[in-house]
């Protein structure tokens, strides 16, 4: 849902009908992260996507049906989404599918701070009555199941007798550039936590990624060419990401940091460099513990 956000209030400002679905099985799917959506806009249009696409085609389909309400849908796998998703041919997976404006407006401004949030649709039968939306300050007022769900930490869903429990929590985007064991390492390591990760070489495609980054992500360089880390280092400064790790021998962090300099960028407190905690690491394994340790300890110390 975050994904779409930007989107879905690009088409609600411009008054352009948008329908957004999620998915209701997350147990079923649990390769996907529960806080995927896919918006659909007149004639097919697709904003993010769910279960890696294998039922978009069937979403759009419904959300050509006119409809002023929100419903569950049931989606019937054939051997081709059956294969991708690895489910039973035949078998079938619940969506919740609901016209954008059905949703509560404060929830898109909610998102695009990548704050957590609970949504209670209220059902009579398969249809939707209303959405509720709770904050971490009022998900009290939701219902035990969604304390209960919000208590977890991550995105969760819960279908209840006439409700819909939604959780959404945002994963935090580590961006890793450089290429080699560490760099490996780190982007597995993150992998395995859930978080949205990319490993990449390319120092413009780096770049532009972690210029978007909040205060929840993070980005690591790893190279021995000061130009090509320093760009990336440039852009981590000059955001909003919150983590910021630097690894590599120091004659090249002091060149890169000399590079930097002669562009201007001298204030390089928030990069960690080396990074990671000091735990002794020494192989590939280890020095991603220390540095995925690290940005969890920095994200801990910010909780209130």
């Amino acid at each position: 849902m975050y994904a779409i956000a930007v989107s879905a209030m690009a088409c609600l400002r411009g008054g352009t009908q948008v329908d957004v679905a999620w998915n209701l099985e997350p147990a079923l799917t649990p390769a996907f992260d529960p806080a995927d959506a896919l918006a659909v806009t007149p004639g097919g249009g697709r904003l993010g996507s769910l279960l890696g696409g294998a039922l978009d085609g069937q979403l759009v389909e419904l959300a050509g049906v006119e409809r002023t309400k929100g419903r569950v849908v049931e989606l019937t796998l054939g051997p081709a989404e059956s294969a991708t998703l690895g489910l039973p041919s035949g078998s079938s997976i619940r969506s919740l599918l609901t016209p954008a404006t059905e949703l509560p407006e404060e929830l898109w401004p909610l998102l695009l701070d990548r704050a957590p949030v609970v949504l209670v649709a209220r059902l009579d039968g398969a249809e939707v009555e209303r959405i509720d939306l709770f904050t971490e300050a009022t998900v009290s007022d939701a219902g035990d199941e969604a304390v209960h769900l919000f208590g977890q930490g991550q995105s969760a869903v819960a279908v209840l007798p006439g409700a819909v429990v939604t959780v959404l929590r945002p994963r935090p985007t580590l961006v890793v550039f450089g290429s080699g064991d560490i760099p490996d390492a780190i982007g597995e390591l993150a992998d395995y936590l859930g978080w949205a990760t990319v490993v990449t070489n390319t120092p413009g495609d780096a770049s532009a990624l972690v210029a978007t980054l909040s205060a929840l992500d993070g980005a690591v360089v790893f190279g021995h060419d000061s130009e090509r880390t320093g760009r990336v280092l440039e852009a981590a400064v000059s955001g909003a990401v919150g983590y910021i790790g630097s690894i590599g021998p120091r004659s090249v962090r002091e060149a890169r940091d000399d590079w930097l300099a002669y562009r201007g960028i001298t204030d390089l407190r928030r990069v960690r460099s080396p990074a990671g905690l000091d735990i002794g690491a020494r192989n590939p394994k280890e020095i991603a513990f220390a540095v995925i340790g690290e940005m969890i300890a920095g994200q801990t110390a910010e909780e209130p």
